[in-house]
């Protein structure tokens, strides 16, 4: 994974001149990629794939709309029970 999401980050942004529309597509797909905490490089380069994210969706007025994060796991844990 780590090896093929570099490659995607450098083409990311050898677009950024020329697509800014590509090199976003491109950096939510490494964003959204599920990796594995023991791959350092993995991790890497989805954190300077979320950095420049969301440096360009700021850049282009897009950030209040394409960040959503998920709801937290634990959020419905602590729901309210009726009665006693």
């Amino acid at each position: 994974m780590a090896a093929a999401a570099v490659v995607e980050f450098q083409r990311a942004q050898s677009l950024l001149s020329t697509d800014r529309n590509a090199s976003i597509d491109i950096l939510h797909s490494i964003v959204k990629r599920d990796v594995q905490e023991s791959d350092e490089e993995a991790v890497r380069v989805k954190e300077q794939s979320i950095l420049e994210l969301g440096g360009l969706l700021a850049k282009t007025g897009q950030a209040a709309g394409k960040t959503q994060q998920p709801a937290a796991p634990h959020e419905h844990v602590y729901e309210r029970r009726s009665g006693g």
